[in-house]
C-alpha cells in the first residue's frame, strides 16, 4: 500500500498504476540540493494541480473544506464530461477533486 521512511520524512502510496510520493521540505532541500519555491496560501497557486478522483466529488469537497482546506472553485459540470472542483490544502497546493473521466 505504501512507505514511510524511519523518520517520517518521505513517503510514498500506491494508488492503482500511479506511486503518490511526498516529502518534508527539510528532505527537499536535501534531495534538490538548492533552493526550492514553497507553496503559500498568501500567494497565488501554482499553475500544477494534484487530481484527486471520487465517486462522489460534491461531498469529496464537502469533506475537504471540513477538515481545513480552502475553497477555489465548487465542484461543477465540466464540458467534457466531468465534474471537477477546486481546493487549497493547508500548505497553498492546488488540489483538483472530481469525478472520474466520463468523456461523451
Amino acid at each position: 500500500m505504501g512507505f514511510v521512511d524511519e523518520n517520517a520524512s518521505f513517503g510514498q502510496f500506491q494508488t492503482g498504476e500511479t506511486a503518490l510520493s511526498f516529502a518534508t521540505e527539510e528532505r527537499a532541500r536535501q534531495e534538490l540540493r538548492g533552493p526550492f519555491r514553497r507553496a503559500s496560501l498568501d500567494e497565488d497557486p501554482f499553475n500544477v494541480e494534484l487530481c484527486l478522483v471520487f465517486d462522489d466529488p460534491y461531498e469529496a469537497f464537502r469533506h475537504a473544506i471540513t477538515v481545513g482546506c480552502t475553497a477555489v472553485a465548487e465542484p461543477e459540470p465540466k464540458p467534457h464530461g466531468q465534474v471537477a472542483g477546486f481546493v487549497r490544502d493547508a500548505f497553498g497546493n492546488l488540489v483538483e477533486i472530481a469525478s472520474p473521466l466520463r468523456p461523451r
